[in-house]
């Protein structure tokens, strides 16, 4: 019996080693990155999304432009995109932990991800035109059916009754 407590105690002290270990070998050394994204005239941008090309950390910009990430040091590239702006792709493995980034105006935003409810599409491959019309506004008003809701509320729309 006492063989066995002492078996027990040991083998139990090994397997917490084990864990212990194990949990350190997982854990990634990481380094804080900071910077400040501009534009062309050296304005800062807010609201710009930072993100991994795996899309697993990420950020945005604050009113003044100014970010801090922690990444891993396995991350080796960094995406800048806003709307507006063309997406730039930056390569971090030079060892700074401070970027400044400047973004081009995209003047065309063919690029541009349009919401059409059940799908999306780009702006460049869209061939007509996007309304919007929050539900609370399609409420207010009581009609027999929903085109006659649309009649007026959406631009370029043309409603027309037909009965049968």
């Amino acid at each position: 019996m006492k063989n066995f407590r002492t078996y027990f105690k040991l083998s139990l002290l090994v397997f917490l080693c084990n864990i212990l270990q194990l949990q350190v070998l997982a854990q990634e050394s990481t380094v804080m990155l900071s910077g400040k994204v501009l534009d062309e005239q050296q304005n800062p941008i807010k609201e710009v999304i930072i993100s991994s090309q795996n899309n697993k950390i990420g950020t945005s910009t604050n009113w003044e432009g100014t970010f801090d990430l922690e990444i891993p040091l396995s991350i080796e590239e960094l995406k800048f995109e806003r709307i507006g702006y063309s997406t730039q792709i930056v390569n971090i493995q030079g060892g700074d932990s401070t970027l400044i980034v400047v973004l081009k105006t995209d003047n065309h935003q063919l690029d541009k991800i349009i919401d059409l409810g059940y799908s999306n599409t780009t702006f460049g491959d869209l061939t007509g035109a996007v309304s919007i019309v929050q539900g609370d506004v399609l409420e207010r008003h009581p009609v027999a059916n929903l085109s006659q809701t649309f009649a007026g509320r959406l631009a370029g729309l043309t409603t027309q009754e037909t009965f049968f």
